[in-house]
């Protein structure tokens, strides 16, 4: 890369901490790879720049390690600082909606500047506005004022394309990139499946059939105590091991449903993990379970569908060669049309659900044919295709 072509970066978080989520997710691994020494890439990423609650906490990367470097109190003078640190248009890249109240701003105290952004889907509907007080209709009018000022919004499904539709968004502003996964620990554990399979049983002590995976945030949409109470009356009942990692606000609900209701020998929580350590335990598993709905939420003085935008955890499963069984909702359906025998879609009803664990044999049974790449390396090579398209 020829280094007089490159202009700078400035990537925008909500918070430096990562966190477990699909927003978290690409946050560190965004960071992993463009602010690399050796990222070939025509945007030169230096600077990372924190929102928490409007105090701009600015962070430059030494060997891989994020460090903090000044504090900023108002949009101004961090608008004044991209200018002075940028060589000609500067590119923003905000990980999140997070930002959402700043586009306009930046529109106007950095005329010439390129800003990105991307979405998980979700925050489309919510469309959260951390400054004044306004009602859900005008949040939203808002929202697809500030998007239409972007130069690209990245979606992550054809799903969450058709929310910034709905909202209005121009869609020549609008471009698909799904989220990724690490390809380099998908190979590693898709190798060793069988082995760190064995090795799950053993720690655990596990002695049913199956292994069930639900690897999640424990929140209501994700329709966890739902899909338990299905699973009691299967007939796989008695032949499953489930396995809960994450945490939420139902986590001690379906703790204590497992108590009551499953033999203390047939469940395991594990707690919070890391990325990297949760995908391990997918490729041990036999099945992940996302039995996902469309869950009527709040917002202000409006209400939204929550649902799976994405699936991340599911992409991870395909990676790892670990059958699906999921809901078809949100947009869940992309990725059994874009891979063929990855698992079981499920429509929400009981009837289907519960036919979805009577037949889990059949499900591990058929062959395993994903045609997509989900990886990282394929997001940023997407990314770059964006900024070149922007600079050059």
């Amino acid at each position: 890369m020829d280094k007089s072509r490159q202009t700078v970066g400035f990537f925008l978080v909500h918070s430096i901490d990562c966190g477990i989520g699909g927003m978290e997710s690409h946050q560190k691994a965004f960071i992993d790879y463009f602010f690399n020494e050796d990222c070939d890439s025509i945007v030169k990423f230096k600077y990372i720049i924190e929102n928490n609650k409007n105090i701009y906490t600015i962070y430059k990367c030494y060997n891989k390690r994020v460090m903090p470097i000044c504090q900023l109190n108002d949009i101004k003078e961090l608008s004044l600082f991209i200018n002075e640190k940028s060589n000609k248009k500067p590119l923003l890249f905000l990980n999140d909606g997070w930002w959402i109240e700043c586009i306009l701003e930046f529109r106007v105290l950095l005329s010439n500047c390129l800003i990105i952004m991307r979405s998980g889907g979700n925050d489309i509907e919510l469309a959260p506005w951390n400054r004044g007080s306004f009602s859900y209709s005008q949040r939203r009018m808002l929202w697809k004022h500030s998007i239409n000022k972007l130069n690209y919004i990245i979606a992550n499904s054809d799903y969450s394309v058709s929310l910034l539709k709905k909202l209005s968004v121009l869609p020549i502003k609008i471009i698909k990139i799904r989220g990724g996964v690490n390809e380099y620990l998908s190979e590693i554990f898709r190798e060793k499946k069988d082995i760190i399979k064995t090795e799950l049983r053993e720690k655990l002590k596990i002695e049913q059939k199956y292994i069930l995976l639900f690897a999640c945030r424990f929140v209501p949409f994700k329709g966890i105590m739902p899909a338990l109470r299905i699973f009691l009356k299967s007939h796989a009942y008695n032949e499953c091991h489930l396995i809960f990692v994450g945490s939420g606000i139902l986590k001690t609900d379906i703790e204590n449903w497992c108590i009551e209701n499953l033999n203390n020998n047939q469940f395991t929580f594990m707690g919070e993990l890391s990325n990297d350590e949760t995908l391990k335990i997918i490729a041990a598993s036999d099945i992940l379970i996302n039995t996902s709905m469309n869950y009527l939420k709040q917002s202000g003085d409006g209400f939204y569908i929550h649902t799976e935008t994405m699936g991340r955890s599911m992409m991870e499963a395909i990676s790892v060669r670990t059958k699906i069984f999921a809901t078809n909702v949100g947009g869940t359906n992309e990725l059994f049309k874009e891979n063929v025998g990855i698992g079981y879609l499920a429509s929400y009803n009981e009837q289907s659900i519960i036919y979805g664990f009577n037949n889990i044999e059949n499900i591990l049974s058929e062959q395993f044919n994903n045609a997509i790449d989900y990886s990282w390396k394929s997001v940023f090579f997407k990314y770059n295709n964006v900024f070149n398209s922007l600079i050059q």
